[in-house]
């Protein structure tokens, strides 16, 4: 998977992982426990310049499954995207084959439709967490759906002792109808 340099996506190992700040050519992880062989399955990649992706995704172009990205990075302050590099980013999905995953956890609740609306682009996979429930406690994957039906019984195990939270998923619903509207 390509990642972004400074982009956060939550306690994952493959995530978990940066540059390097003294050799910039390295990955070192995050956090203590991280097993060396996720280190290699994680490659960093330079926001806002599709060079960098691009010479990560030629050099491995069997082995990416997908890039995953904040789409306006705030964990390094607010960092707007080039549209350019987005839609770049997108083109090479498209002739490489690999999945493109918007971590919307914090942009997809302060705009009616998240970054992808607002730039106008459809992610194979976008997650989103508790600002579109309102504050109350709610994750959500939401994808397109060849991928969303690979989860399920003798699939992609998905479960949880919160899962579907009536009272979360409730709250999300008022949310998104009266609060994360177009007005």
């Amino acid at each position: 998977i390509i990642k972004f340099e400074g982009h956060y996506h939550g306690s994952h190992d493959q995530l978990l992982i940066n540059v390097n700040p003294i050799k910039l050519e390295n990955r070192v992880p995050t956090s203590l426990g991280i097993p060396e062989e996720t280190l290699s399955n994680t490659l960093i990649a330079e926001w806002n310049n599709l060079d960098s992706v691009e010479k990560l995704v030629k050099q491995n172009r069997d082995d990416i499954a997908g890039v995953i990205m904040e789409p306006v990075p705030m964990n390094m302050g607010l960092v707007l995207p080039d549209v350019d590099f987005l839609k770049g980013i997108f083109d090479l999905a498209d002739d490489y084959g690999f999945v493109v995953i918007f971590d919307e956890v914090k942009t997809g609740g302060k705009y009616f439709s998240g970054a992808s609306g607002y730039y106008n682009l459809k992610p194979d996979i976008i997650t989103l967490g508790k600002a579109i429930a309102g504050g109350f406690p709610l994750s959500v994957i939401a994808g397109k759906r060849e991928i969303m039906e690979l989860i399920g019984p003798g699939k992609v195990a998905h479960g949880g002792t919160f899962n579907a939270n009536p009272i979360s998923v409730r709250v999300a619903i008022v949310t998104l109808k009266e609060i994360l509207t177009e007005q």
